[in-house]
């Protein structure tokens, strides 16, 4: 499970394949898990999938009651910021943004205009005062930095307690995602009138690490006559800690 993104899954895997594509399909809330029919007449089988998962994790005794009873294992839901329960994630590495040009004294630096990134960790070894040999070495096993495809899918199940953006307020939210080059916006699907919107959503991005590795997703809140306005985002860093 990827950090950062509260009740969002994001995997990687090496892949050939290129482009984006989005799966929906969430039942809306109180509703049954659907079935279908196998074997003889009146004989049903429940549907189990990642939704049934969701729900008996988060304790929905209702939908899901099937995969609970089938003794698969559950997830963890958190409830809160998952830096709260991991330690802000202290990773092996740390990005440092790279600007172009000299940077006066009283500048601000906006990390949207850095022209790159350096990754990495610095540390300092106290010499022996008897001139013995130096402590040994703390960073080992440093991955290679070779280019890998990977393919990210990024689960979006829910969102809590949105800015309202709307006069009445509200909020029209939808989704939106960038990986390097490859976007995507879903803004058909918006959700109307909603702070704690049910998305539902798996996208699936092609990335090439270490070159593409911010993940960054976006709620945005649809508007039909002006432009329209960002609610919130968060970027996550796939290179570190994978």
């Amino acid at each position: 499970y990827q950090r950062r993104v509260r009740e969002a899954v994001v995997s990687t895997q090496s892949t050939g394949s290129s482009g984006i594509n989005a799966e929906y399909g969430a039942p809306a809330a109180g509703a049954e898990v659907p079935t279908s029919t196998s074997g003889e007449e009146g004989e049903f089988k429940e549907d189990v999938d990642w939704w049934s998962k969701y729900y008996s994790s988060s304790g929905n005794e209702q939908l899901g009651r099937v995969y609970r009873e089938k003794g698969y294992e559950n997830m963890v839901v958190f409830e809160e910021e998952l830096e709260n329960y991991f330690d802000n994630f202290t990773d092996l590495a740390q990005s440092f943004p790279l600007f172009h040009g000299k940077r006066h004294e009283d500048e601000d630096l906006d990390e949207d205009k850095a022209v790159g990134y350096f990754k990495g960790t610095f540390r300092v070894y106290p010499l022996p005062a008897d001139g013995s040999d130096p402590p040994p070495r703390m960073l080992k096993n440093v991955p290679c930095n070779q280019l890998v495809e990977v393919l990210v899918r990024v689960y979006i199940v829910k969102a809590f307690e949105l800015q309202p953006q709307d006069p009445n307020g509200l909020s029209d939210p939808y989704l939106a995602l960038k990986l390097g080059r490859f976007k995507v916006k879903d803004r058909e699907n918006y959700v109307p009138k909603n702070l704690s919107p049910t998305f539902g959503k798996m996208f699936e991005l092609d990335g090439t690490l270490p070159l593409e590795s911010e993940l960054r997703v976006q709620i945005f809140d649809y508007d039909l006559l002006s432009g329209d306005d960002l609610i919130g985002e968060t970027k996550i860093d796939l290179e570190i800690g994978s």
